[in-house]
């Protein structure tokens, strides 16, 4: 199974209950604002509209985020899934890199052989 079957598929089942979750939070934030959404079935379709706008622009908001999480991960992209990219060197590069190499092996051998103990200056 493709990963992005897996992603629709799962994506789809968390939908609902993200949904009814943020729909409560909708509801009960409008309600301590003093509007009335309990009562007849006139008085609960009016207040729908006022429901589904932040509702809509939520998930709207939710799915940008998530698309932006994919694409950070690289999700969907062709070729091989890694983190790292080749970067290729110069010959001055690798020049520079072996001779700071020789310098700090010949900086710790200096240092060792200058705070070595003589055998004599017990």
């Amino acid at each position: 199974m493709p990963p992005q079957f897996g992603f629709v598929l799962s994506s789809a089942l968390m939908l609902l209950p993200a949904m009814a979750t943020r729909l409560d939070g909708i509801r009960q934030a409008q309600e301590a604002r003093g509007l009335v959404l309990r009562g007849g079935i006139l008085s609960r379709l009016g207040a729908v509209r006022l429901q589904m706008v932040p509702l809509v622009l939520g998930l709207i908001e939710d799915a940008g985020n998530r698309a932006q999480a994919l694409e950070a991960r690289g999700f969907g992209h062709p070729g091989p899934r890694t983190s790292y990219r080749e970067v290729p060197d110069s010959a001055a590069q690798h020049r520079i890199r072996a001779a700071v190499l020789l310098l700090a092996a010949a900086g710790v051998t200096w240092r060792l052989v200058v705070s070595w103990p003589e055998a004599g200056a017990s």
